[in-house]
């Protein structure tokens, strides 16, 4: 949904440039908010998270992290009676190499741009920051374990990822001028034109 797609994109600008103050304070609170707009995206930013917590140890948007992941554990499990959501046990239920094959072959075809972007953000994400990278490729092995039949619903995660990596990746090489300040405004500029070309309401 469009707040998955929000929260993510802030995720990877922060990632991107994870060494300024303001970024190594929000880039945990930021994954805390990516986690709970569905569990299974802690695949896309655990390795930045990872390297993260590696860098620069318990910090205080670590901490702020732990307690808004905690409070709705907490939540979850007096309101709903579990942590987890009834379709994580459903995606549980054993791997189908037949219908996952079928799933991305029918997603390609139906959304070659889609895919065509979605190759341009491994590429760039690779050359400017393999834990943005890694996070992509672990969650698109993920999409191919896991059973889901409505289409492009899972892959559109990982355009905003995309293009903000191809953004970058341009900005780095000298492509734009005033990289920084250009790289998020065409950054938040081009992730709401894909919103609108490829996410449906």
């Amino acid at each position: 949904n469009s707040l998955s797609y929000l929260v993510i994109s802030l995720f990877t600008i922060a990632a991107f440039h994870e060494e300024t103050s303001k970024s190594k304070f929000l880039l945990p609170i930021l994954a805390s908010l990516v986690f709970l707009t569905r569990y299974d995206f802690l695949l896309i930013i655990s390795p930045a998270l990872i390297y993260y917590i590696y860098k620069n140890g318990i910090t205080k948007g670590f901490v702020l992290m732990s307690i808004i992941i905690s409070c709705w554990f907490i939540f979850s499990f007096i309101y709903f009676g579990s942590i987890f959501p009834n379709s994580f046990y459903i995606k549980a239920r054993g791997f189908n190499l037949h219908q996952s094959l079928f799933y991305f072959k029918k997603n390609i075809f139906e959304s070659p741009k889609m895919f065509i972007l979605l190759a341009l953000g491994f590429y760039s994400s690779y050359h400017i920051n393999k834990r943005i990278f890694v996070g992509m490729v672990c969650y698109f092995c993920y999409i191919f374990m896991v059973k889901d039949y409505m289409f492009g619903r899972l892959f559109t995660i990982l355009v905003p990822i995309a293009v903000i990596s191809v953004i970058q990746y341009i900005s780095m090489h000298g492509i734009l001028d005033e990289k920084n300040k250009n790289f998020l405004k065409a950054s938040f500029a081009t992730v709401i034109i894909s919103v609108i070309v490829y996410f449906v309401p």
